[in-house]
């Protein structure tokens, strides 16, 4: 059995496959389906990859287990250098999405980004995420956050 997520994966050994889980122990198993932190990071994050192997003296291992980001030793430098990356990456993103579709985002330095890319469909986390952005612009505390979303109909 493939399950989404760990935590799905232990409330299903804990309840409905109790008792397939103490047959077949180490059969049930979670699977993600995305992409994994460490390929996107060194796909797509070049600047934060090569800051977190100099932090760890080369040692690439964490490409494999991402454990080993514990032995991070950040100082004062590697903080001022990853907010640099952060804002770095933050006025690329509101510069592609002025170049896709003429909108301009303002003060991007105080902005918190969120993404929500997937294959849309009636699903309740969608909704949600959608009726908490109406609640923040409701509430007025809407003006820090830039929510995106993206993907495709089911």
């Amino acid at each position: 059995m493939n399950c989404v997520s760990e935590m799905h994966l232990e409330r299903l050994k804990l309840g409905q496959f109790k008792e397939l889980n103490e047959e077949l122990p180490g059969r049930m198993n979670s699977i993600m389906s995305g992409v994994s932190p460490r390929r996107w990071i060194c796909c797509t994050n070049v600047d934060l990859f090569k800051l977190l192997s100099k932090n760890l003296a080369g040692n690439t291992e964490w490409l494999c287990n991402m454990d080993v980001l514990h032995l991070i030793q950040p100082d004062p430098a590697f903080y001022i250098e990853f907010q640099r990356i952060r804002q770095s990456n933050k006025q690329n993103l509101a510069a592609y999405i002025f170049d896709t579709t003429g909108f301009q985002i303002d003060q991007v330095e105080n902005r918190m980004f969120i993404g929500n890319t997937k294959r849309f469909s009636a699903h309740k986390q969608q909704l949600l995420s959608v009726l908490g952005i109406v609640d923040a612009h409701l509430r007025n505390e809407h003006k820090q956050t830039m929510t995106i979303f993206g993907g495709k109909a089911s």
